[in-house]
């Protein structure tokens, strides 16, 4: 019988004992499971929601329920809720309740976030304030957004378009803007009332009359509501109604300066006109009266003699009346006085400021005392 032996190497051999190993042990070898829990609540609704007028409101502030209605236990609505408040509101305060008690929630734009946050809202006309509710879910991991946006309704403009006050100077000397009536047309001319404050634009005008040697005026302008602006206008010149320079048109023209107010709403307007008739340069023979007045008032004293507040307290009324920058009429004026008066002051000034004036007195004992700039005779 033949009989053979084999030789193996070591190292082969081991090899070979090690994958039987391994292949032996495969089966019993398993893989790790891995969980992941969470524990908590996933609710992320709210049980109520509303917005309300903190307690310091002020007086006149209002503000409408939400829209759309909230529902409880309802997600956040796709577009967010409103509310509106009308324009002295200053601030709002939302309260809300998570549907779950684990959940967390408050405004996000409010520092000291929580079931209650008051909001500041935006300042001015036409402005919206987004507030935003989050709420976290007890897991810690789950959220939503409620959007609430808070619009403030539009203060009321004013449609105020008028003057308070409006005046022309040379220097320092106030012109007397009178409106215009029928200057233009009539022989002779006939003027109306001094400016009315708070008043419409009168339809022709304010009328006033300066030297030839006057080449500029200053108009002065105050608007009655303080929202308002005014503009002033003449050709190129422009200004603002305060302390507005005008260069006047050649001596004999007329120049017409425009004062224009618009109201607060920047939709309502007026627009005044000044003319300003500038004399002729060619010597003038003009002799008719602006103002002529008679009063029982004392005026020696007065600082303007023209002063309305002085000379119409006890003003005598003329018969013919006086009609501004005419003639004297031909049988003269006549006054009636009670039989204590023993004296009565005399108001009057020229359309030519170039004129001169001179009184004259008749009458047994009557006599004249002026300390104006005057000619003084008696006969």
């Amino acid at each position: 019988m033949n009989k053979r032996k084999a030789f193996i190497p070591i190292t082969a051999l081991m090899a070979a004992l090690l994958l039987a190993l391994v292949a032996a042990m495969t089966p019993f070898v398993a893989e790790r499971d891995v969980a992941y829990a969470q524990t908590g609540s996933d609710v992320t609704t709210l049980s109520s929601l509303s917005v309300a007028l903190p307690d310091t409101a002020p007086t006149g502030s209002e503000i409408t329920s939400l829209k759309p209605k909230f529902t409880p236990d309802a997600a956040p609505v796709s577009d967010g809720y409103s509310v509106y408040v009308s324009n002295v509101a200053t601030s709002v305060v939302v309260t809300a309740a998570s549907t779950h008690s684990g959940a967390e929630h408050g405004c996000t734009n409010d520092a000291n976030a929580g079931a209650t946050c008051t909001v500041t809202l935006a300042t001015g006309n036409d402005l919206e304030t987004e507030i935003y509710v989050k709420v976290t879910a007890q897991n810690g991991f789950d959220a939503a957004t409620y959007t609430i946006t808070v619009e403030r309704a539009a203060a009321t403009a004013s449609t105020t378009a008028t003057l308070s006050s409006l005046g022309a100077k040379v220097g320092s000397t106030d012109l007397a803007l009178k409106t215009d009536g029928d200057q233009d047309n009539a022989t002779p001319p006939v003027y109306d009332d001094n400016f009315t404050p708070n008043a419409a634009p009168d339809v022709d005008g304010y009328f006033a009359m300066v030297s030839a040697a006057t080449s500029s005026v200053v108009v002065n302008a105050v608007k009655s509501h303080t929202g308002a602006t005014v503009e002033t206008s003449k050709g190129s010149e422009s200004g603002d109604g305060v302390n507005d320079r005008f260069t006047l048109d050649a001596a004999g023209k007329t120049s017409e300066i425009k004062v224009k107010v618009t109201a607060e709403d920047n939709a309502t307007s007026a627009t005044y006109t000044i003319k300003i008739k500038r004399a002729s340069s060619s010597k003038s023979t003009d002799t008719d009266l602006e103002i002529l007045k008679l009063t029982t008032v004392d005026i020696s004293s007065a600082s303007d003699v023209d002063d309305t507040a002085v000379t119409d307290a006890a003003a005598l009324e003329l018969s013919p009346a006086f009609k501004m920058n005419s003639a004297p009429v031909s049988g003269g004026y006549s006054a009636s006085v009670p039989a204590a008066t023993t004296s009565i002051s005399v108001v009057a000034a020229t359309q030519d400021r170039g004129a001169e004036i001179a009184f004259m007195v008749e009458g047994a004992g009557a006599s004249l005392d002026t300390d104006q700039d005057t000619d003084v005779e008696e006969a």
